[in-house]
């Protein structure tokens, strides 16, 4: 870009210079035809800078919004795997809480029943020694009747 505005710049200052030169020979106004000779070629210059800065800025621009949609894939990729991952982080505490939950009542429900089978056993085993005691006691009852 630089090369080619400068040989713009090079190739409207010879010709504008070999116009001044005849024109200034031709006239008697020198002032006036560099004055005007000057505009001019200030003119091209700030147009073909204006139109490399544009272009240069729509390349910018156009690498930036580029960048932009990027960084924004690339966002929302990684807010996806961080999703995925405290998804599946989350589920497998929740599993493992379960399963310890669910052990926890099975053991529960077992120290019930083995207390209620204990219980049971001493109860029954308790009246069938309370029965057999009195058994007992009205058979040595019948036989100190029997001897007397």
């Amino acid at each position: 870009m630089k090369v080619k505005s400068g040989k713009l710049i090079i190739a409207c200052l010879i010709l504008f210079f070999g116009f001044g030169i005849s024109s200034i020979h031709a006239s008697g106004d020198s002032g006036q035809f560099l004055k005007t000779w000057y505009n001019q070629l200030f003119q091209v210059v700030v147009e073909d800078v204006a139109a490399n800065a544009d272009e240069k800025s729509q390349q910018e621009l156009a690498k930036l919004i580029e960048e932009n949609e990027q960084l924004i894939l690339n966002s929302q990729k990684q807010l996806d795997d961080v999703t995925n991952e405290l998804s599946t982080s989350i589920v497998n505490n929740i599993s493992a809480l379960t399963t310890d939950y669910v052990d926890q009542i099975e053991e529960a429900k077992q120290n019930i029943i083995n207390h209620e089978i204990t219980s049971d056993l001493q109860q029954y085993v308790d009246q069938k020694k309370e029965q057999i005691d009195r058994e007992i006691a009205e058979l040595i009852l019948q036989i100190v009747e029997e001897e007397n």
